[in-house]
């Protein structure tokens, strides 16, 4: 396998929502597909495009019809760091990601969608070299992330086929969980997958607290995990933007504790588990979870240990 430029963690947007600004002007050709440009302001990004840069030399005028993606760079990631990545990365894995992406906005909402393009080609590419090569790559957190975004996991085995109908390559079903794992990050994060994979391992963490806690076996699978989890996964959220909730007044504590004392007993132990990463937990969040936490554990689908 060849060495490829680290992907660019983009956050940028392109210019005029997505729309290129002319006229440009190029500044280099990167391939036959991508140059860098310059519009009237002087600004400076890349546009790709079939054929948009065969031919180029500096100075020359673009054809703004042919612009298919256009990509600006942030102040983390210099031009000449996004012109090496996307010299280096066929237009076809581009395409191929816009098609994921557009399949998958239709039912999620997505964040950051051109560092989710960038991130998605890369990982496409080595899937397939790894595919040609033989290699099977075994994910750690498969049975988490298939348990825990079963929504994204199934648009990630859409991915797959849009790779297979448009690349010719079958990928093993295994990919769909780092696709999904993008798509859970393009949710709720502009940078990188370690804070999905964090906040994965720890739903984890979370769902056996509760049933060591509570003498209590959850499905899973089930429709309450689901929505406990859509509850966790705005809760990390908010505590890595630092807007937890805190405005419940101690009245309304007590009276939860009170009526619900097992429920707010795990709620406590989840908090701890939380509160690993050094940050604390208002009371007010501790509330809602215990209220999750009863609604969850009074499920039809949820078991008690030795029933």
């Amino acid at each position: 396998m060849r060495n490829r430029p680290s992907v660019p963690s983009l956050s940028a947007v392109a210019p005029d929502g997505g729309q290129a600004r002319g006229p440009l002007h190029a500044r280099r050709s990167l391939n036959s597909n991508a140059v860098m440009v310059t519009d009237h302001t002087g600004a400076v990004f890349i546009v790709l495009g079939k054929g948009i840069g065969y031919g180029v030399r500096p100075g020359d005028q673009i054809d703004t019809n042919l612009i298919t993606e256009t990509f600006v760079p942030d102040a983390n990631n210099p031009i000449d760091q996004l012109a090496e990545f996307l010299a280096e990365t066929p237009i076809e894995y581009v395409d191929v990601s816009r098609a994921i992406v557009d399949a998958a906005s239709a039912q999620v909402q997505l964040r950051a969608a051109q560092s989710l393009l960038l991130s998605l080609a890369d990982h496409i590419y080595f899937a397939i070299q790894r595919a040609n090569d033989g290699v099977v790559f075994q994910y750690p957190l498969r049975w988490e992330v298939t348990q825990l975004y079963p929504q994204e996991v199934a648009l990630g085995r859409v991915g797959l086929e849009i790779v297979r109908a448009r690349l010719g390559t079958t990928l093993p079903d295994e990919e769909a969980v780092p696709l999904a794992m993008h798509l859970v990050n393009a949710q709720f994060s502009g940078s990188g997958l370690n804070p999905t994979i964090e906040m994965t391992r720890r739903i984890g963490d979370v769902l056996t607290t509760i049933e060591e806690q509570l003498t209590v076996t959850l499905d899973r699978n089930g429709m309450n995990v689901a929505r406990f989890v859509t509850h966790l996964r705005y809760l990390f959220v908010r505590i890595e933007n630092n807007q937890l909730l805190d405005s419940t007044d101690q009245a309304m504590i007590e009276a939860v504790a009170t009526a619900r004392p097992v429920a707010y007993r795990g709620a406590q132990a989840v908090r701890s588990v939380l509160e690993k990463n050094g940050k604390s937990i208002s009371a007010e969040e501790v509330l809602y979870l215990a209220l999750h936490i009863d609604r969850l554990t009074r499920g039809p689908s949820t078991r008690r240990k030795g029933e």
